[in-house]
């Protein structure tokens, strides 16, 4: 059997909180709103808690991509 990890305990802990304060709709409104890079102000002003707090569930429910590239006229001048 493999063992949990305990970053995985960690994040399952928050999560149930979060479901169990907020709600299991709520948690899938804010994680859908996390994909779509909306406001962590409005959702902090919604749930009740601080952008902090918001930031911190970001970095534990969603993982980030940032994808950065030239514009067009600077990699035509690169090239």
């Amino acid at each position: 059997m493999k063992a949990i990890k305990p970053e995985d305990r960690r994040t399952r802990k928050m999560v149930d909180n979060f479901i169990e304060k907020h709600g299991e709709d709520v948690f899938r409104e804010f994680v859908a709103g996390l994909v779509n890079d909306e406001s962590g102000g409005e959702w902090a002003r919604r749930l009740g808690v601080s952008r902090e707090r918001v930031r911190q569930w970001r970095d534990t429910f969603v993982k980030r991509i940032v994808y950065i590239s030239p514009v067009a006229i600077v990699q035509d001048r690169l090239t």
